[in-house]
């Protein structure tokens, strides 16, 4: 069948491939052997990805379906994570792996790998977007979207709408003051309260 997604890992040494047959496929890439067993799928495969640290392969379908696979074991490592329409970017991971983005015709959405649910609502980005152009920050305080009418759109990961720590931040903006990890609250500097606001208003501007 007719082959959707094609991704490498880090290292260069396996190939995942996703086919209309439902299935998708780990190769080794120096000599093309099929490595494990095929990850069956219940719709056609169309977007790939490997972890930054290439244990977990994301796999993305038609009908909007996200699913982490263990690439040692090619077992499902989640449930199935629901982006809402057609994916066509399936786990752009932040660096440290512990964020991932999913990307439709329409919306972005993020995701915490490790707990398996998403992180926030989704994102309306407000063009067409490739799977190539969108990316995590090094330092993964920020998501970014080139759409083909080549506007840039920044998410605040800590802002990401939905979220708590979105809520958190709101709350904080809200009062006036922050809370340490002893529960002990203290004034927030003028500046820093300014720029917190303008960062949530920027946010919320482009949902």
């Amino acid at each position: 069948r007719a082959v959707e997604a094609v991704a490498l890992s880090s290292d260069g040494v396996l190939v995942a491939t996703g086919s209309r047959d439902q299935l998708a496929r780990l190769w080794r890439a120096h000599d093309g052997a099929i490595v494990g067993e095929p990850m069956q799928h219940d719709r056609p495969i169309t977007a790939l990805a490997f972890s930054p640290d290439d244990t977990l392969l994301a796999t993305g379908t038609v009908g909007g379906v996200v699913r982490l696979w263990s690439v040692a074991t090619q077992r499902p490592m989640s449930d199935e994570l629901h982006h809402g329409d057609d994916v066509v970017g399936a786990g752009v991971f932040s660096t440290s792996g512990r964020y991932m983005a999913t990307l439709s015709q329409s919306s972005l959405r993020v995701w915490h790998v490790e707990m398996g649910r998403p992180y926030g609502r989704a994102m309306q980005h407000g063009g067409a977007v490739s799977a190539g152009a969108i990316s995590f920050t090094r330092d993964e305080a920020a998501l970014i979207a080139v759409s083909s009418e080549g506007h840039v759109t920044r998410w605040p990961i800590a802002a990401v709408p939905g979220s708590l720590e979105e809520l958190r931040l709101r709350t904080w903006a809200a009062l006036g003051i922050r809370l340490d990890e002893q529960g002990a609250a203290s004034p927030i500097p003028w500046q820093e309260w300014r720029d917190l606001r303008d960062r949530l208003d920027q946010t919320a501007l482009t949902q």
